[in-house]
């Protein structure tokens, strides 16, 4: 008899299909702030991931949904879930935000991973059966002319994060594209990719290595692309793999002690970033003194490549009257409670201001945290002097230029 002493009920088994499939940057950016605050706290009680994403106060939460909440341009786009925000860059809207859809890639998940001449990549799943995604592939798009192009996903590393990058020549898209995937070795500070091309339609194990001085705990952030070769930033240096020689290795940060790297060894976070300018790596730094540096790597005949400094922001001096608009409610809350005020000083050295990666041009753009990945987005001109607010944005965030660039083949 069910539920006597010698039949007791049967469990019932939790499908693990929702936790296998959201990853946090789902559940954070487009799940929690479509719920209500009394739903926030019974998810905190579920488990201890979702304990860890959700604040605890009240005040906080409400902060964080109307911080975070998406918005779009077209009702048709509000089920896409997207990595971040996509930021448009150009120079003609110096602060500006694109929400652009991609449902035309597929109608049940998009994650972007980054942006290269163009062209928006990363991975998305095209079938769902009973809740369960099936299919996991690369997407290689354009949002304005709404082409694009899949590919599978890597045989060794399915789980691409930040490591996937895109390669191809936008002056002969017909030529064909590659795409690399980073990834480390287990337990070792040996790094190896694994390379598709869209000739064989196959990917494979390069050979190239490469083995940093150090143990980097992090992984990847982000990456770019320069005339074939691709570059990864890590904590203390940036690793590069030339597609086309099948080499790699690395190159040291900007010669300057005072760039903030991570605040202590178990903080999950860069203040740093690298982009393209021009066809030279950049590299957007903040210091202990509160400026942001950002250097161009330049190589020039018979020498070897050397960074140099383009600009030096410092925010003390950029922030001035605008400095209510920067400080944040929530924090105003904590520091209350705390019986001390928030200073300036405590503002920049509390490792609260990311740059993000420069692309050339007038315009320096950087975040300021307020809980966890949200945070307020803010564009600073460095010929008029002008700081503008831009939005209200969660990481990670990609640079976007609207082009008319074909999807490669």
């Amino acid at each position: 008899m069910k539920g006597s002493k010698h039949h007791p009920p049967k469990k019932r088994k939790i499908s693990t299909v929702f936790d296998a499939h959201l990853t946090d940057d789902v559940l954070i950016c487009e799940v929690f702030p479509r719920l209500p605050i009394k739903q926030l706290f019974r998810l905190k009680l579920v488990c201890k991931r979702f304990n860890n994403s959700i604040p605890n106060d009240p005040r906080l939460i409400s902060a964080f949904r109307s911080h975070n909440t998406p918005t779009h341009h077209d009702s048709s786009n509000s089920s896409l879930y997207f990595d971040g925000r996509v930021i448009s860059t150009d120079e003609d809207d110096d602060a500006g935000i694109k929400n652009i859809g991609l449902r035309f890639v597929s109608k049940e998940f998009v994650s972007v991973k980054g942006f290269n001449n163009g062209l928006l990549y990363g991975s998305c799943f095209s079938e769902c059966d009973r809740g369960c995604f099936i299919k996991y592939k690369i997407f290689i798009c354009n949002p304005i002319t709404k082409q694009f192009v899949l590919a599978p996903h890597p045989k060794l590393f399915c789980h691409v994060a930040n490591s996937l990058a895109l390669d191809f020549d936008p002056k002969n898209p017909h030529f064909g594209f590659s795409l690399i995937v980073l990834y480390r070795v287990k337990n070792s500070n040996c790094y190896q990719f694994e390379v598709y091309s869209s000739k064989t339609g196959e990917w494979r194990l390069s050979d190239a290595q490469v083995v940093i001085p150090y143990r980097d705990v992090l992984g990847a952030k982000g990456n770019v692309c320069i005339s074939g070769k691709v570059y990864w930033s890590l904590i203390r240096c940036i690793l590069w793999f030339d597609v086309e020689e099948n080499v790699g290795g690395f190159l040291p940060c900007p010669p300057n002690r005072n760039l903030v790297f991570r605040r202590h060894s178990q903080e999950k976070d860069y203040y740093s970033e690298i982009g393209v300018r021009n066809g030279d790596l950049s590299y957007s730094g903040i210091t202990k003194g509160g400026s942001i540096e950002i250097w161009l790597l330049r190589s020039r005949e018979g020498e070897k490549e050397m960074w140099e400094i383009k600009h030096n922001v410092m925010l003390k001096e950029i922030v001035g009257a605008n400095w209510n608009a920067i400080s944040l409610p929530c924090e105003a809350m904590k520091i209350k409670s705390q019986n001390r005020s928030l200073t300036r000083d405590a503002f920049f050295h509390g490792g609260a201001v990311y740059p993000l990666p420069y692309v050339g041009g007038k315009v320096v753009w950087f975040w300021r945290r307020i809980y966890k990945r949200f945070g307020k987005l803010f564009s600073f001109n460095l010929l008029t002097e002008e700081l503008k607010f831009v939005d209200n944005v969660c990481l990670p965030w990609h640079p976007f230029t609207p082009t008319l660039q074909p999807c490669p083949t």
